[in-house]
């Protein structure tokens, strides 16, 4: 039934809709709500105008409670699939932890030439044979023996013959350049080659100089400690030949690769300071005997190079 409402005088203001129960103003012809025209009323076709009205009506709010509800239901999944989203993200990151502790190696495979022969120490047996050694070498590399092995000065003469023995036969050579602290020499060795031939060698330090690689070194099979620290070196591949090198000290270069490390058994490695972006060519082959391993700073080394090493491989990471 249509409700009528009066004013104080008396004056009919209000009419209430009867589809929708939606109050109007009295002179209105049309519902704000469901448009139900209010003249009907006074016709024959009233009631069953009125019954197709409020079916039609309730057919649209069904309809707009199913689209709100829809709408609520895209606005859920649409936040699970951000969460889906997220929990991939988290899966992802878990696989690649996994993989760095079940797959903790990543090194690339190097293949390095066979070595030609060259003429060991003792197959400088005579004098004349070393006289012709000392005359072959560079410049940089007769004042640098004169210097540092026999303390006669930064001289190119010629040493005597049991003085070029004892070159040959020592297992110690040390050099040290004008940067370091206890240099031995005034000016920087630019390469390796001077000591190409000392094959009984087992201490070999040359430091603070200009060395860019070790060419030169890959013959001395019997070097168990190698300090090149402090020199401008881009290049170790000789190192891959030093089978017997337990202690390698190359920290303050210019590396960008260690892998010739692999193969060796080593004990101690010093290479922070470089520019390394990993540490490929620490494997787990060196969990057992390399206690000391000073690899930081590298600014380019990522953490999760470090994770890899720490704890895919069991290898402490140090920072000098």
């Amino acid at each position: 039934m249509q409700a009528t409402q009066f004013s104080e005088n008396g004056i009919h203001t209000e009419q209430t809709c009867p589809v929708c129960a939606t109050t109007n103003e009295a002179t209105a012809q049309h519902c704000t709500t469901c448009a139900w025209y209010f003249p009907l009323k006074n016709t024959p076709q009233y009631a069953l105008e009125l019954s197709r009205a409020k079916q039609q009506f309730q057919m649209i709010q069904s309809f707009n409670q199913v689209y709100q509800h829809m709408q609520i239901q895209s606005k859920v999944l649409e936040k699970m699939s951000f969460r889906l989203d997220g929990l991939e993200a988290d899966m992802k990151k878990v696989k690649e932890e996994n993989f760095i502790v079940v797959n903790p190696e990543l090194t690339e495979e190097v293949d390095y030439p066979e070595l030609e022969p060259i003429a060991q120490a003792e197959d400088f047996d005579t004098p004349e044979k070393r006289l012709a050694w000392w005359n072959d070498l560079e410049e940089q590399w007769q004042r640098a023996f004169n210097a540092s092995f026999l303390q006669k000065g930064e001289t190119t003469d010629t040493p005597t013959d049991e003085e070029l023995v004892d070159i040959f036969s020592t297992p110690t050579f040390r050099v040290v350049g004008p940067r370091g602290m206890y240099p031995s020499i005034g000016f920087e060795l630019t390469n390796a080659s001077g000591v190409k031939h000392l094959t009984n060698l087992k201490y070999l330090f040359i430091t603070h100089c200009g060395l860019t690689n070790l060419e030169g070194t890959e013959h001395l099979h019997q070097v168990e400690t190698l300090y090149v620290n402090s020199n401008k070196l881009t290049d170790i591949s000789a190192v891959h030949y030093m089978t017997k090198l337990y202690k390698l000290f190359v920290n303050a270069n210019q590396l960008t690769s260690i892998l010739p490390v692999k193969d060796l058994a080593l004990e101690t490695l010093y290479c922070n300071y470089n520019q390394l972006a990993n540490l490929h060519g620490i494997t787990k082959e060196h969990q057992a005997k390399l206690k000391e391993f000073y690899c930081l700073p590298n600014d380019n080394v990522q953490p999760k190079e470090i994770e890899r090493i720490e704890k895919g491989l069991g290898i402490k990471c140090s920072k000098a």
